[in-house]
């Protein structure tokens, strides 16, 4: 502490770049597919618990990496690595470039006013000490959910019901400061933000159907296998489930997928297979066993070239899905 007060300790700042051939990367994606690189290539990083990494593009370490030798191109590394968003493993480029040392001194920086250079040690300090809760490498980030500079503690059981499928979670918000003209220091407040429930899909449509209403007038329980829903309830689901986070529980894959649309059903929509029509439900009945609920709607997910439809009954939710 005496050091870091006097501006005594230097970092080393890298910048890094990582990009996916078909994938748009968020932080969550970035933190995995980087320590999973560190791991692998402890030659180029040395110890692990002397880097600190923001998720997106910012580096620090202790001690310099062991790159290649400096060119006018950064170094551009190849990584073969599975993403929960993937069936099988995808070959990433990883950018490496040294941008300079960060002198860890508060001496000349006022709070609220801080220029670029000292930007740079208020920048490490949120990174410091977001590290334990975002990074993979620490057992602690399991029981957390990094949401920019506020981490919510994932809860053991349900947590606090705000209808429309939606819980309420507790969490800290942390960032550095300086006080007293100088001196470095954490502000942490209480933050509370809302998460989709982790439950099944069907469970969720029920819940924003039945709104914030007391009397429970959609429930699983009531679904046969000739239930239809009206084009009225299809037209409030499809903007509430727009861009949700499911899991697919038809097959031993834990791979996410983002909805991109709610339409048809599992009878109606038909493709072609093996030069023969057939609809999803005669798919699932033949591949899967029969759908409980095959007058249900379908979910759009994939991408618009090669868009994939699953019936609503064999999703679930990711409760580690922000709702904002």
């Amino acid at each position: 502490l005496i050091k870091l007060q006097k501006g005594d300790i230097v970092v080393n700042r890298y910048h890094i770049d990582i990009q996916h051939p078909r994938l748009k990367l968020n932080c969550d994606d970035n933190r995995e597919i980087f320590w999973a690189y560190v791991v692998k290539r402890s030659d180029i990083f040395g110890d692990p618990f002397k880097l600190a990494y923001d998720g997106k593009s910012t580096l620090f370490t202790v001690d310099k990496l062991h790159l290649k030798p400096v060119s006018e191109k950064a170094d551009t590394e190849k990584f073969s690595f599975k993403t929960v968003r993937e069936n099988e493993p995808s070959e990433f480029s990883i950018l490496m470039k040294f941008t300079g040392l960060v002198h860890l001194d508060f001496r000349n920086a006022e709070a609220g006013l801080l220029d670029e250079r000292e930007k740079g040690p208020i920048q490490f300090l949120d990174i410091l000490f977001a590290q334990g809760r975002s990074s993979p490498l620490f057992e602690l980030s399991k029981s957390f959910k990094a949401v920019r500079n506020s981490f919510y503690c994932i809860p053991q059981g349900a947590g606090v019901d705000v209808k429309y499928g939606i819980e309420l979670w507790r969490g800290l918000f942390i960032s550095a400061r300086v006080i007293d003209g100088f001196r470095p220091a954490i502000n942490i407040d209480v933050s509370h933000s809302c998460f989709y429930k982790r439950q099944s899909l069907i469970n969720l449509i029920c819940d924003i159907l039945n709104g914030d209403e007391r009397e429970v007038r959609f429930h699983p329980n009531q679904l046969r296998s000739k239930t239809q829903l009206h084009p009225e309830h299809l037209n409030l689901l499809i903007p509430e489930l727009k861009g949700v986070c499911i899991h697919t529980t038809h097959r031993n894959q834990d791979r996410i997928y983002r909805i991109k649309n709610i339409l048809s059903t599992a009878v109606s929509m038909k493709f072609e297979k093996d030069g023969k029509e057939i609809s999803v439900a005669e798919y699932f009945r033949d591949v899967y066993g029969p759908l409980k609920y095959p007058n249900l709607p379908l979910v759009e997910v994939g991408s618009k070239s090669k868009p994939i439809y699953f019936p609503v009954e064999v999703q679930k939710t990711d409760n580690c899905f922000n709702f904002f």
